[in-house]
């Protein structure tokens, strides 16, 4: 309805001002306020309503921060956990769905073979490399070579990179070749899948580096989607590292049944993942959690696991694998069969795709250390080419064809890895007045003190020291190379130094040392006597030029925390941030770990 601010034709000013009238009214005073009050709020009621309104927003806004749509504190408060069962789809209900769903625009089905090899579970890596991971991937690289509609997604660069150093250069080169015309993905890209609940991020930083780094280095890709089916439980912070290493996306599987049920209720399966202390929208990744039990082939074509095995080829006898447990068994696609087959399949698929918003679906076809010879992968791509091309050539019912693009773009292990972890952690020896060579840190921080106690890596001090305290030999195996302490509330995560030129192709480009900062922006005042005298460090400025003494800094760079991208747009920053890094200015906010490339050179004696 309109509203007006006049009434009776009579503005509302003339309402609450003196009246020119000579005559007194018989009104009672207090009546006349009332009156003159309730013509006021009547008069300006969408004024105030939208000022009253704006108030509780920035209220709002002021205690809670940006308002998103859901958070994992109010899932968890709403869902009651009952545990009810849902039928076929036991952690569910009974999943239908009209049939006019998908009129104005085709149902997308993108299924994606994989295999999942653990570095290390019931057996060793060695074992799992000699008996299975060796042989799936030479069977990868021989069927999809066999057809260019086959495609693979493949995760774990440890045993990758053990089959690089064992294949033929004819095997590599055909390798390259399917990740270069989108056959072959490679999603992750870290040495593991790593655990998020227990992990540190300084590991997981450094392994997905690592795996990264080797696979730029040695195939020439850079992964920009994440592949997380094993992990039990996902952390947020492995969101916020995945987007500043330059993802786009992730998937992720092992979350509470009823978490998933929940957000499949309501359509929210795929949703932006945002830091809650993010105010400017700079972490925000796209995330596809997977709505069913496992990601097995049981559980991954749709909310019936007793139709979707008869869709895993591998459980077809004659192979290894154990029979459907459901009592119905997966057969040789046919001529005479395909339509019974392929509608089934479709029915499925559709039905899974009413727990998403949009008309794209993917559908995962693997297991743990499956595809380990050619007549199990055969089995799959020959049943699904055939089920697909029955599918495909009738109009009804067409599902749009694979473009091409893949998925996106087209545990340390218990051998020996080529790179050493180290904590690195500032220190400041300077207040110290008996200085005693110690194979230990001077005077650790409190955040030095706190990480170093949960870690069970070797402690490499980065020690600050005055110029008269530069006569003294420095401790054995200590590595000083800070020229003034840094504010105690930003961390040294990790400073990687050139590796040996194992894997690469050609020399590498441009600076090639790492600093990786974090600022906890804890309350670091310090106070010299009482509450008096008091400074505080988290304030002070950086500069990476004059960070170091006796080493001389002649590049910097901004860039991701897997040191590979430099575009700030790619990490989710603004090009101020590029900017800012060429300048050699650390102008990192709380909470935000941020990495650098460094050209660094010994100063001239």
């Amino acid at each position: 309805m309109p509203f007006s601010s006049s009434r009776r034709g009579t503005s509302w000013s003339s309402s609450i001002l003196p009246s020119s009238n000579p005559h007194k009214s018989k009104a009672p005073r207090k009546g006349r306020k009332r009156a003159l009050v309730k013509d006021f709020i009547f008069s300006n009621f969408f004024a105030i309503g939208l000022v009253l309104s704006l108030s509780l927003f920035l209220l709002i806004l002021l205690r809670f921060g940006v308002p998103v749509d859901v958070t994992t504190k109010a899932l968890y408060d709403k869902i009651e956990f009952l545990d009810v069962d849902g039928g076929a789809w036991k952690q569910g209900w009974s999943v239908t769905y009209r049939g006019n769903e998908w009129d104005s625009e085709k149902l997308k089905v993108f299924v994606v073979p994989h295999s999942h090899n653990d570095p290390g579970w019931k057996l060793t890596v060695d074992e799992y490399y000699d008996r299975q991971s060796r042989h799936i991937l030479d069977t990868i690289v021989q069927t999809l070579s066999k057809d260019s509609r086959r495609k693979f997604i493949w995760e774990e660069m440890s045993y990758l990179e053990r089959w690089w150093r064992d294949a033929s250069d004819e095997m590599k080169e055909s390798f390259i070749n399917l990740v270069k015309n989108g056959q072959l993905e490679i999603v992750g890209g870290g040495w593991v899948m790593n655990d998020e609940a227990n992990s540190h991020y300084f590991a997981i930083i450094e392994q997905i580096a690592e795996g990264n780094m080797w696979l730029n280095d040695t195939i020439g890709f850079v992964p920009k989607n994440s592949w997380a089916i094993d992990p039990f439980g996902y952390s947020s912070t492995m969101a916020y590292l995945l987007r500043r290493m330059g993802f786009d996306n992730m998937l992720i599987q092992r979350t509470h049944y009823e978490l998933k049920k929940e957000l499949a209720w309501h359509k929210n399966l795929e949703y932006i993942w945002r830091q809650s202390w993010d105010a400017e929208e700079t972490t925000d990744i796209f995330v596809h959690m997977m709505p069913f039990y496992s990601y097995d082939i049981p559980h991954t074509c749709g909310p019936e696991p007793a139709i979707c095995c008869q869709f895993d080829f591998a459980r077809m006898s004659g192979f290894a694998y154990e029979q459907c447990p459901w009592g119905q068994y997966p057969v040789e696609t046919t001529q005479e069969n395909v339509q019974e087959r392929a509608l089934k399949l479709l029915d499925q698929y559709k039905k899974k795709s009413t727990l998403y918003r949009t008309n794209t679906l993917l559908v995962p076809l693997g297991d743990d250390f499956r595809y380990i010879n050619v007549e199990e992968a055969e089995a799959q791509f020959r049943n699904y080419q055939m089920l697909f091309d029955y599918i495909n050539s009738n109009p009804n019912r067409r599902l749009v064809r694979d473009d091409g693009r893949g998925l996106g773009q087209g545990v340390m292990d218990n051998r020996v890895m080529n790179v050493v972890f180290h904590l690195t952690m500032e220190a400041n020896v300077s207040a110290t007045s008996n200085l005693v060579p110690t194979p230990f840190p001077y005077s650790p921080s409190l955040l030095s003190h706190r990480v170093g106690s949960h870690l069970n890596y070797p402690i490499h001090a980065f020690v600050s020291k005055k110029p008269q305290d530069m006569s003294m030999k420095p401790p054995p195996r200590s590595f000083s190379p800070l020229a003034t302490p840094l504010p105690c509330d930003l961390h040294i995560v990790n400073f990687k130094v050139p590796k040996p030129l194992k894997f690469l192709q050609q020399p590498p480009e441009g600076p090639r040392f790492g600093l990786i900062l974090h600022r906890r922006h804890w309350d670091s005042s310090y106070c010299r006597k009482g509450r008096s005298q008091c400074t505080n460090l988290a304030d002070n400025t950086v500069n990476l030029f004059s960070m170091f003494k006796e080493l001389t800094v002649s590049k910097a760079k901004a860039t991701s925390l897997n040191l590979l991208h430099e575009d700030p747009e790619v990490m989710g920053f603004s090009e101020q941030f590029g900017d800012l890094a060429k300048e050699g200015n650390v102008a990192i906010s709380p909470m935000e770990i941020q990495a650098y490339r460094l050209e660094l050179r010994p100063q001239p004696q």
